[in-house]
């Protein structure tokens, strides 16, 4: 993927104006907001993958922000195509949240899935989110592990408690009414 001269000025006036801080833009990209800042200020070039996560996030195409044409520009040609209503009207409320047509919705979409990086980015992320998952699995094994143990250890010291306090009672009342 080239980006052209013109990518920092695009990616800050589309996160401007989509009312986004680029601290905002960090955490819905999971991007540092100092790179983010790189990127605007051209001190930095993104990778494919991460101009698909700030594309996706600005609602933008991904072809838009790279290098400032309109997806498929140079060979467009209009195809009809036919959509269950359910995802027709599920792609529409979409492409109105990122101010889109439903055409241009549906190119964006497309463009992504076909775009270097996009399958990759999201075996990663579902690595990732399976290996956070085993992980989290792990610990709360550990943690119950670790209050069943502390819970076997505190029934024990009770048990040991009203051993000592019921011998302490059978003292106290087996001695002789004098010794009292």
């Amino acid at each position: 993927m080239i980006l052209d001269d013109e990518f920092p000025r695009r990616l800050a006036q589309t996160r401007a104006e989509k009312g986004l801080s680029q601290q905002e833009l960090a955490q819905v990209t999971g991007i540092a907001a100092a790179q983010i800042s790189r990127y605007e200020s051209g001190k930095n070039v993104p990778r494919p993958g991460i101009v698909v996560k700030l594309a996706k996030a600005l609602g933008a195409s991904m072809t838009w922000l790279s290098t400032g044409d309109t997806p498929f520009a140079k060979e467009s040609s209009t195809t009809d195509i036919t959509l269950p209503t359910i995802l027709r009207l599920q792609l529409e409320d979409v492409a109105k949240e990122n101010g889109r047509s439903l055409s241009e919705e549906i190119t964006a979409r497309l463009e992504e899935s076909f775009s270097p990086g996009a399958a990759t980015e999201k075996k990663i992320s579902e690595l990732v989110s399976k290996e956070l998952l085993r992980r989290l699995d792990k610990i709360e094994k550990e943690r119950k592990e670790t209050f069943d143990l502390q819970w076997k250890a505190m029934q024990a010291q009770l048990e040991r408690l009203e051993k000592e306090i019921a011998k302490e009672k059978a003292a106290k009342f087996s001695k002789p009414h004098n010794e009292k």
